[in-house]
């Protein structure tokens, strides 16, 4: 993980602190996580919350038409592949934006920019929410969403150019203005963000996977 560990590791101390950062970057790092808390058990998909208290989310896959994937950020193109790996055959399709992409069988992964969208983001994400917009109530979503999502799923609401979002967005990145605050205004000028894509999806049920770069999410 580290490409110059042993300048790094000066003492014992300088050892055990780098162990402790890559001890905590596996243990978040998607794929290990959809391992471990996406599971199928016949025809029952359960999704194991982010603490041992929180009660598993199951569906019964026998009712659902089609389990599509789609969303996006930084980590969409690796959850999706682990997704793949967990679900099997039933994936049925999807589409995640990310700027780290990775090859999928039945999910269609987009390259985007970060942290500031470009044209090729806007187009990404329109095929994100066509395909959201395509799904039926007897379909289900799997929604991704991933830190830099803010960015690569790039849909300019009503009134607003890409120009506009791209010049907001580095005004925000540059004002030192919180995370928090930052996707608070970015909310307002997106089509897919505050619950867009779940609007857009209905009345196919939604279901929220999160990968969360925030310190305290």
């Amino acid at each position: 993980m580290f490409e110059d560990r042993d300048r790094l590791t000066r003492s014992s101390r300088h050892g055990l602190a780098l162990d402790c950062v890559a001890a905590g970057v596996e243990a978040a790092h998607p794929e290990r996580v959809v391992r471990e808390r996406v599971t199928v058990d016949g025809d029952t998909l359960r999704v194991t919350g982010a603490t041992s208290t929180t009660t598993p989310h199951e569906v019964d896959l026998s009712g659902v038409d089609r389990l599509l994937v789609l969303g996006g950020g930084n980590a969409a193109g690796t959850a999706a592949a682990a997704l793949e790996a967990a679900l099997g055959e039933h994936v049925d399709g999807g589409v995640v934006v990310t700027d780290d992409p990775v090859a999928c069988e039945r999910v269609r992964v987009r390259a985007g920019d970060h942290p500031v969208p470009a044209d090729r983001n806007v187009e990404a994400t329109r095929e994100v929410l066509d395909r959201a917009r395509a799904a039926g109530a007897d379909d289900l979503v799997l929604a991704v969403v991933a830190g830099g999502g803010s960015a690569l799923l790039a849909a300019p609401a009503a009134g607003v150019s890409l120009a506009d979002l791209r010049e907001t967005t580095e005004g925000l990145l540059t004002s030192g203005a919180a995370i928090g605050e930052v996707n608070a205004v970015r909310k307002h000028l997106s089509a897919v963000k505050g619950g867009g894509l779940a609007r857009v999806a209905a009345p196919a049920p939604v279901l929220g996977l999160v990968f969360s770069d925030v310190v305290g999410n």
